[in-house]
């Protein structure tokens, strides 16, 4: 469920998560228990902020702070102020992810967005067509469940290394309304790092 409060400075963005129907916290468990997706609170400051719907979106400035853990349902609060202005992005709110019950801060951003297009990724020509590292050598010891089994390869390429996404992923959505982002390419950007910093 959602609701909204709103005022003179503050819009803030009320939504309670279920592990039994936001399923994919199944696959994201720490101690046995469901963390919040780092991936999937960016999603949620995005919608707050309710970036203009021509250009892409542009998340910077990310802290990240405890994670959210469950043990039944919980409610965030994402709150978003405006945002100290830049050339080109004067319209960018700073956006706050909150527990309502213990007022624990977890994630901060500035959301906006900016004219024009993202910079395409090289062609999969230009890699190296042998990625030796799969799924089977990060999961374990990577924790992730299927939903954020991303890294469908990875290896080297020139100077630097690249990763691929898996194919045949679970449907990831929220039971509280759709996707902003595209966090499963993020997920696999985060988990590339830190394969690239265990080696």
């Amino acid at each position: 469920t959602i609701s909204q409060e709103t005022s003179k400075a503050v819009n803030a963005l009320r939504i309670r998560i279920d592990p039994v129907e936001d399923s994919f916290l199944a696959d994201h468990l720490v101690a046995g228990r469901p963390l919040l997706p780092t991936v999937m609170g960016l999603d949620l400051l995005v919608r707050a902020a309710a970036p203009g719907p021509t250009g892409c979106v542009v998340v910077s400035d990310v802290v990240v702070g405890p994670p959210v853990r469950f043990s039944g349902a919980r409610t965030v609060s994402v709150a978003t102020s405006p945002a100290p202005a830049i050339p080109g992005r004067d319209t960018d709110q700073v956006c706050t992810l909150t527990s309502v019950e213990s007022g624990e801060v977890h994630l901060c951003a500035r959301v906006g967005s900016t004219a024009g297009q993202a910079a395409p990724a090289a062609s999969v020509d230009a890699w190296t067509p042998d990625l030796p590292i799969g799924p089977e050598l990060v999961y374990p010891p990577y924790f992730h469940g299927p939903t954020f089994q991303v890294i469908g390869g990875f290896g080297r390429s020139g100077s630097g290394f690249v990763a691929e996404l898996a194919g045949g992923l679970p449907p990831l959505r929220w039971s509280s309304g759709p996707l902003q982002l595209r966090p499963r390419l993020l997920e696999l950007f985060m988990q590339a790092c830190g394969l690239v910093n265990d080696h």
